[in-house]
């Protein structure tokens, strides 16, 4: 019975030892808020819109989960969501993703909710925004419930008549991540 005590203890103790040398590197921006201005043009139902505003970054800590990733508070000068709403409609109609489910809602959007990308995170080098369908319908169950598929230019214009002009959005910022300590 000792023997197996001694086995017990000196295997946690191991492992709270080797934890340190295992864990995740947390790491801080220098850089911790910044602004990004950006246009979207684009005609839909013989009209013409033109949405010009500014995305907002602030650094906001860490993810309460996984301490590793970075958490970016975000918001825009008009006050408007970081996505970009092409349009929405509320009827029923069939889906453009599940032809057997009827939609109660759906919307096109154009989604620039990147905070590390914006601010410089090398892990984020390589993201753009996404085009994207959502939609909202009710299980056969009753369970209301949220899809979407992401869409290219084309497919905006082919499904929607949404003729994308001119969409352009800021470069990141030359940002520095510095090493703050290790989780767990």
């Amino acid at each position: 019975m000792k023997k197996i005590s001694r086995t017990v203890i000196l295997f946690f103790a191991a492992v709270l030892l080797c934890l340190p040398l295992c864990g995740c590197k947390i790491y801080e921006p220098t850089i911790k808020e910044g602004e990004f201005p950006f246009v979207l043009e684009y005609e839909m139902d013989g009209e013409h819109y033109l949405v010009e505003d500014t995305l907002i970054y602030k650094y906001d800590g860490h993810d309460v989960s996984l301490p590793s990733i970075i958490s970016w508070d975000y918001s825009t000068k008009s006050g408007e969501h970081s996505y970009i709403q092409v349009f929405r409609y509320f009827l029923k109609r069939p889906s453009y993703i599940d032809e057997d489910r009827n939609v109660m809602e759906a919307k096109v959007k154009i989604n620039l909710n990147n905070g590390g990308y914006f601010m410089g995170d090398p892990k984020h080098a390589d993201w753009s925004p996404e085009f994207e369908y959502e939609e909202r319908y009710y299980t056969s169950s009753g369970t209301e419930t949220y899809d979407s598929i992401d869409l290219t230019v084309e497919q905006m214009e082919e499904m929607f008549g949404v003729k994308i002009i001119r969409f352009e959005f800021s470069e990141p910022i030359e940002n520095e991540y510095i090493e703050v300590g290790t989780w767990p």
